[in-house]
């Protein structure tokens, strides 16, 4: 049986600047995902978030969540990326709500990207199975 386990999580950096011009501003979503794999079935998922006003000057926050998971060695890179994003995004997502709620603004809901129809950029620094 294929499988991953998230073994641990942590936010390994954050940014929150809030002052709207308006009580209604519009905001944006931006996100990048890398896994770095090690040699012992374990791998580091960094999901990074920023979401911004148009201008970013009247809302910003920026925050790294990670994910430390061990998978099994039978799984491509490609699947232990897309099944450790799936594990990993509830729990950025709730941070961000718990994150925006605390500093008594509206929850920010992110957006969950649908990774099977993204292109997943490789880079293997060598030393890795495929």
């Amino acid at each position: 049986m294929k499988k991953i386990d998230l073994k641990s999580t942590f936010v390994s950096d954050i940014a929150l600047s809030n002052k709207p011009k308006s009580p209604k501003i519009s905001l944006q979503q931006k996100f990048t995902y890398n896994v770095k794999y090690t040699s012992s079935n374990l791998c580091r998922a960094d999901l990074s978030c920023i979401i911004t006003s148009p201008d970013n000057d009247e809302f910003k926050i920026s925050f790294t969540y990670v994910g430390i998971f061990e998978f099994d060695p039978s799984l491509s890179r490609v699947d232990v990326h897309k099944l450790s994003y799936l594990s990993l995004f509830p729990f950025a997502k709730a941070f961000c709500v718990n994150l925006t709620t605390a500093c008594s603004m509206p929850p920010i809901y992110l957006s969950q990207i649908d990774v099977d129809s993204q292109e997943i950029y490789r880079i293997d620094l060598g030393g890795f199975k495929k």
